[in-house]
């Protein structure tokens, strides 16, 4: 075929048969099982005839046969599929014959009606298909008046895919557009499509008006049904289905086609209100290729004011690249006017994937950061830029900067194709504060001081720089008296949880650390890891501190804790976590209690979940022992749950260093006698049930477990009860009962003993006897382990007596009689009491 197209001497037309007759199905296949085919493959064969004088004859043969009777099914199949492949045929004398007799034909093209429609698609709405007027006017006509009535169901398909491409008025094609808007007024089975529901009517009472200005008057028309058009989508009770095919036609490959999608969704854009013109404006902007925006020619300023300029663009341009682009310039122009959602608190700062089961603010937040995205996409379109960002503040008004925040807060600085986004942000936030030290309207922006900390640890030196400008602007503001906090109680929208937790500083704690950031500013400027030593010298404790410097650390630090624990954006939490990771204060975890039950409940376990955890987690540490010993304490649950959580299946073990670090380094110590032994029996009880937290928990319990009265109190809640029998027993004087798990936690714990030195305390020695006695007489049917317990319990009890340097002096309670008989007795069964006697005196 390639090798044809290149032969000069060859027609188009020629080129188009031999594609054709490539089509009919199975043609050679015919010829073999026709019995006697005669004329008909004769007129098949002829239908495919170069010679379009030829081909229009057969059709018409080929028709008269199909209206005799007796023709066999094989011929009837073989004309269809012939008389099907006529509809891709470029001469009109062959369309005229194939559609002579609508009755006959009819049947043949419904039978086909997928392959008959994805034709006339494909010759008529192709890119750069120029079909001639006469044919698209033959084809179309059969379409409304015969096809359609008998194929309701394929009505929408056959409008959507054949009639919509040309609806468009425009010089190159405004006849075509005629022809297709007077068939549709003619027929009413695809005139009243519900898209089209008024628009034929407006259509003839805009084409009947005597205008000189032919390019105004189409202008006026495809403005005013594409506005219908938008109107009826927007009425009707299939919106999310005629959305779906709108945003369909905003890809297709038809330039037309696509621009008057484009001039449609802006129609409804404007038409749209609340919740749904947020979701539509996702929708359309998300189509949006930023790549083909680079490289245009500036967004006039009349295109953001009405659409009669790129309206009149469309008419003498509707195939240029310009043109498309303006359109979608238009667009994102006229999103910032989006009403924000009502009785809504926005949170600026949240990050996309907002948990909150109430979309409407977090989706409304995300349209208007695409729209800052887009619109500062360019240097080469400033016009476009200033128009929307204009808009964009002015429908923001002062929560422009929190807006701003949001921007360089929740851009990961992974992301290096934000760097510049980030930077604008902050040179538009450095603006705003810069404005309002002109204004001296008394507004305190604490709200705001911890996103500008992200954004002093980024590795970009001229956002680092950008930052310290707004913070020297804040230090000026603080000079001057607050009559309101910017943001109060709002900053984070209306988490309640979250918010009751926001601490605030007076005026002289905030020019305080303001002050001192701005004296440290070119090592901040220099090291984006310098805050973290920052905040250890300023906000550390140290002994030669008086009362009152260590209780405006303490405030700052709440403050800075309370902000992490209000945002909703891990990566943000993170950085500032980082920043204050080497003070310890037990404010941190009583503040950040709702973060860390927010991380226990989350399903997810993405690698920046895990590093959050990792430095939510050391706020554990010994300064927080006084809140955790208290009886009733709600932190204390918090942590039983971490560590019950970081001791499962699959927990990471890094999370269990950090709970085993925090431990060892003071805060076991500090803990009460109560607490240190719910705490080592909910070790024993998780490395009993997971295979895999078995070593972590016997290797930290090995490392916890030194005093001897713990390790009692631990034996005597471990140890099975023992009961008196009801008649006196010859050979045993007690029995002994367990639950299941108590055997598994006792033999961890013995492990545990037995893996290190024991003192040489009789008291200890006492304790490991009457252990060993009860194991004796455990009443299980697990006998394999009872004698692994007794191996381990005797090991520990030479461990502990080889430890004895003297005996002293003994109280007749140390080690009770009646535990060594009871030993004697388990051990050597049946013995007379002169045995025991015998046997007790050695």
């Amino acid at each position: 075929m390639n090798a044809i197209k290149q032969d000069e001497d060859v027609d188009q037309e020629t080129v188009d048969q031999l594609r054709i007759s490539l089509t009919i199905v199975n043609k050679h296949e015919i010829v073999e099982k026709v019995d006697n085919p005669g004329d008909n493959i004769d007129m098949i064969l002829a239908s495919t005839n170069a010679d379009s004088k030829v081909r229009a004859v057969a059709v018409t043969d080929l028709l008269g046969r199909l209206s005799q009777s007796g023709l066999s099914t094989d011929d009837t199949k073989s004309i269809h599929s012939a008389l099907l492949a006529r509809v891709q045929d470029i001469n009109q004398n062959v369309i005229d014959a194939l559609y002579t007799q609508p009755s006959v034909v009819l049947p043949v093209l419904s039978g086909g009606a997928e392959i008959y429609i994805n034709y006339l698609s494909t010759i008529l709405t192709a890119p750069g298909s120029k079909p001639k007027r006469s044919s698209l006017r033959t084809h179309l006509t059969f379409l409304a008046t015969y096809f359609s009535p008998a194929n309701t169901s394929r009505v929408d398909d056959i409008f959507q895919r054949i009639f919509f491409p040309f609806l468009l008025f425009s010089k190159p094609r405004q006849h075509s557009a005629e022809v297709v808007w007077d068939t549709l007024s003619a027929q009413k089975s695809l005139g009243d499509h519900e898209w089209l529901a008024g628009c034929t009517s407006i259509v003839a009472e805009e084409r009947a008006k005597d205008t000189a200005d032919t390019v105004e008057k189409m202008s006026t028309i495809n403005t005013a049904f594409s506005s219908r058009i938008a109107r009826n989508i927007l009425k009707s009770s299939h919106y999310q289905a005629h959305l779906q095919a709108l945003i369909a036609k905003l890809k297709d490959a038809n330039p037309h086609t696509r621009v008057l999608g484009y001039l449609i969704a802006r129609a409804l854009l404007t038409e749209l209100s609340g919740e749904h013109q947020v979701e539509a404006g996702h929708r359309v902007i998300d189509v949006i290729d930023v790549s083909e925006l680079h490289g245009m020619e500036d967004f006039p300023q009349e295109d953001s004011d009405n659409g009669g300029a790129f309206s009149k663009v469309i008419v003498t341009k509707p195939s240029s690249r310009s043109t498309l682009q303006r359109l979608q310039l238009s667009i994102i122009a006229l999103l910032p006017s989006i009403q924000r959602p009502t009785s809504i608190v926005l949170n600026w700062l949240a990050g996309n994937s907002n948990a909150s089961s109430d979309k409407r603010g977090s989706r409304y937040v995300e349209l208007i950061r695409k729209v800052y995205k887009l619109a500062n996409m360019s240097n080469s379109t400033p016009v476009f830029t200033i128009s929307v960002l204009r808009s964009l503040f002015i429908n923001l008004k002062s929560d422009a900067l929190a807006f701003l925040a949001g921007i360089w807060t929740s851009s990961s600085n992974a992301d290096e194709n934000l760097d510049n986004l980030r930077t604008v942000a902050l040179h538009h936030a450095a603006a705003f504060l810069q404005a309002h030290l002109q204004e001296d309207d008394g507004v305190d922006f604490q709200t705001i001081l911890p996103s500008l900390l992200v954004a002093l640890q980024s590795p970009d030196k001229d956002q680092r720089n950008v930052t310290l400008t707004c913070v020297s602007t804040l230090c000026q503001l603080a000079e001057r008296k607050f009559t309101k906090v910017y943001g109060f109680d709002a900053i984070y929208g209306n988490s309640e949880s979250r918010l009751s937790f926001l601490c605030y500083l007076d005026r002289d704690d905030v020019k305080t650390y303001l002050d001192a950031i701005i004296q440290c500013k070119d090592h901040l400027a220099h090291d984006p890891e310098y805050i973290k030593v920052f905040h250890q010298e300023h906000l550390g404790r140290n002994k030669a501190d008086k009362k009152k410097i260590l209780e405006y650390k303490h405030r700052v630090l709440c403050f800075i804790v309370s902000h992490v624990n209000a945002l909703a954006l891990p990566a943000a939490q993170i950085v500032l976590l980082r920043s204050i990771e080497s003070i310890s204060d037990s404010a941190k975890a009583e503040i950040l209690l709702p973060t860390i039950k927010s991380l226990l409940a989350s399903k997810k376990s993405d690698a920046i979940l895990r590093d959050l955890t990792d430095l939510v987690m050391p706020c554990f540490d010994a300064s927080v022992a006084k809140d955790l010993n208290e009886e009733k304490s709600a932190l204390w649950d918090a942590y039983v749950s971490v560590v019950r959580f970081h001791f499962a299946p699959n927990a990471p073990p890094s999370s269990q260093t950090i709970i085993a670090r925090s431990l060892e380094h003071g805060l076991f110590s500090a803990l009460s006698t109560e607490r240190k032994i719910s705490l080592c029996t909910l070790l024993l009880e998780l490395g009993t049930q997971h295979a895999d937290a078995y070593a972590a928990c016997k290797q930290l319990l090995l490392r916890l477990v030194e005093d001897v009265p713990l390790i009692t109190h631990l034996l005597a809640s471990l140890q099975p009860t023992s009961y008196a029998n009801v008649q006196p027993a010859t050979k045993r004087a007690k029995i002994t009962y367990a639950s299941e798990n108590t055997l598994p936690r006792l033999g961890l714990f013995i492990e545990v003993l037995g893996a290190r030195s024991l003192p040489g305390s009789l008291d200890l020695i006492s304790n490991l006897l009457e252990t060993l006695n009860r194991v004796l007489q455990w009443v299980t049917d697990a006998q394999t382990d009872i004698n692994y317990v007794e191996q381990l319990l005797m090991s520990a009890i030479e461990n502990a007596a080889n430890k004895v340097k003297e005996v002293p002096n003994l109280a007749p309670s140390v080690i009770r009689l009646e535990i060594l008989v009871e030993l004697i007795r388990g051990t050597f069964g049946s013995l007379s009491s002169q045995d025991i006697n015998v046997h007790s005196r050695y």
